[in-house]
């Protein structure tokens, strides 16, 4: 941790010109705002992830309640559901990287070029697909608010090559959705946005990769600003924009669509409710390096339940993760949680363990106070401020 600490605080000053923009080879290329032998290559497109046989990584679940005699509601049905797919990006292999690096020596006449990939400051995604309007006539829906999480291990660079979709559908949504799986309806789309913060130094030169409809439609969505003088400070852009197909086969995969009652509890490993924290994303706390939270809740025949989940600085474009329990929990109970913060500085502070009675709304942990203190070297005196090395997604 210690190390990656150091990087951070002695690479803070890297940062991208997005209006220098070179293509060699298919891959999209930036200068660096200062260091002339630095370059960034951009991402290529998402797809979604499929295994061997063609079936995709794909999850529509749609969690079902009736009501209950002791609640005085029993025979009413509704729907929280949630929808998650698996993307990745293909990854640019070595010998493409040797290539480019000999390319700029030639075109730039600079020696020992380094070659980073671009960082990420967010993805943002919607949800297409065809719905049906009061008369029944198909009708294009588009659906916000989904948002990627992490998934399986970084590529060498360190950059993410897998993330997961999650998406929250409300009661009518869910039961459009279902319906036109059954119906062989099931085409639906995925519009995406890349962004990366650097300088604009040239906004005449600016231009952005992708579908240009799609650009325009995040980029009013996202408010960014249209004029064209020309900025100097650091800025969040949009560097591509696309989209991929996601066509389901029920009668071929019908595992793919699941449906559970949660009159009193939710089975193991299904994602129970969702943890945002922008403290990275948007740079609300340069001082803080890591965030986790733990929680705990009341199992079905089992005490308590716990897992965690943590956000990090040198994954700013993860800003929320959905909490899924190793065994099956109760959401009649409530839930316990508390916040574990790591300083740049190797200093801990933790919350106290606080209750939570409602599992149906966000949870934002951003910026939450803290009142215990204590530093990383009082607890591993022999060793860097790395009392937390596990530091990622655990399950306990």
């Amino acid at each position: 941790m210690l190390l990656e600490i150091m990087l951070a605080l002695n690479f803070g000053w890297a940062q991208p010109d997005l209006s220098q923009k070179t293509l060699i080879d298919g891959i999209v290329l930036y200068r660096d705002a200062k260091e002339i032998t630095l370059f960034y290559y951009a991402p290529g497109e998402l797809k979604l992830i499929t295994d061997a046989t063609g079936k995709p990584d794909f999850q529509f679940v749609q969690m079902r309640y009736t009501g209950t005699k002791a609640t005085g509601d029993q025979g009413s049905h509704r729907f929280n559901s949630i929808l998650t797919f698996g993307v990745s990006f293909s990854p640019i292999q070595a010998n493409t990287i040797g290539k480019i690096k000999t390319e700029l020596t030639n075109r730039e006449f600079i020696e020992n070029i380094t070659l980073t990939p671009l960082p990420l400051k967010r993805i943002e995604a919607n949800l297409v697909y065809a719905g049906l309007s009061p008369d029944n006539k198909p009708v294009k829906q588009t659906i916000k608010g989904g948002f990627f999480e992490s998934e399986g291990k970084a590529s060498r660079d360190k950059v993410w090559t897998q993330k997961r979709f999650s998406l929250r559908l409300d009661d009518h949504t869910s039961q459009a959705f279902r319906e036109a799986f059954h119906q062989k309806r099931s085409v639906l789309s995925v519009q995406y946005a890349l962004l990366a913060e650097g300088i604009i130094s040239d906004t005449s030169a600016l231009t952005y990769t992708g579908d240009s409809a799609m650009v325009a439609d995040f980029r009013d969505h996202l408010n960014h600003d249209k004029d064209t003088t020309v900025k100097t400070t650091t800025e969040t852009r949009i560097i591509y924009a696309n989209a991929f197909g996601v066509e389901i086969d029920h009668q071929r995969f019908p595992d793919l669509l699941t449906q559970i009652d949660i009159n009193n509890g939710i089975p193991p490993a299904y994602a129970a409710l969702d943890v945002y924290c922008f403290d990275f994303n948007n740079e609300i706390r340069e001082d803080l390096f890591a965030k986790k939270i733990e929680i705990k809740a009341t199992g079905v025949g089992r005490g308590m339940v716990a897992t965690s989940v943590s956000f990090k600085s040198t994954d700013k474009d993860t800003y929320a993760r959905s909490i899924r329990f190793p065994y099956g929990v109760r959401m009649d109970h409530p839930l316990t949680y508390r916040i574990i913060e790591v300083n740049k500085e190797g200093e801990i502070k933790t919350t106290p363990w606080q209750n939570r009675k409602s599992w149906n709304e966000i949870l934002d942990i951003t910026g939450l106070g803290h009142v215990e203190t204590r530093h990383a070297l009082s607890l591993q005196p022999t060793k860097p401020p790395n009392s937390i090395t596990n530091f990622t997604t655990t399950t306990q």
